[in-house]
């Protein structure tokens, strides 16, 4: 089950963003949670199968971006690169996490703790 989808997208330039968010919280488990979480906003990125990356850097006016990858011949979508502010990737993120907190009520107050530790709101 995915938790978010690019129906959800701002615009078509954050597909390569949703499309890596799709990928890095589709767990059932919460260990799966955490292990993304942190290697995305602690340790600069995280990436995976199938062909999917995202990277913490910090642009030439020192602000924290991000930049998100897939492979286009697995989706059929051509925008397969994008660089988005931390506020964009907060928002996507927490957009994941609330649905999933619906879906399984059992690790809302886990996930409501990770939406505070990571400040996503």
């Amino acid at each position: 089950m995915s938790y978010l989808s690019f129906e959800d997208a701002e615009s078509e330039s954050h597909y390569p963003l949703i499309y890596c968010i799709v990928f890095a919280f589709p767990a059932t488990d919460r260990a799966q949670i955490d292990y993304y979480i942190d290697s995305v906003f602690n340790f600069g990125g995280a990436g995976g199968d199938p062909a999917w990356h995202i990277s913490r850097f910090t642009d030439d006016a020192g602000r924290t971006m991000y930049s998100a990858e897939y492979e286009t011949f697995i989706t059929g979508v051509e925008t397969q690169y994008g660089e988005y502010d931390e506020a964009t990737v907060k928002r996507y993120v927490l957009k994941a996490m609330r649905k999933y907190a619906r879906l399984h009520p059992e690790a809302a107050t886990h996930i409501e703790q990770l939406i505070q530790q990571y400040q996503l709101e």
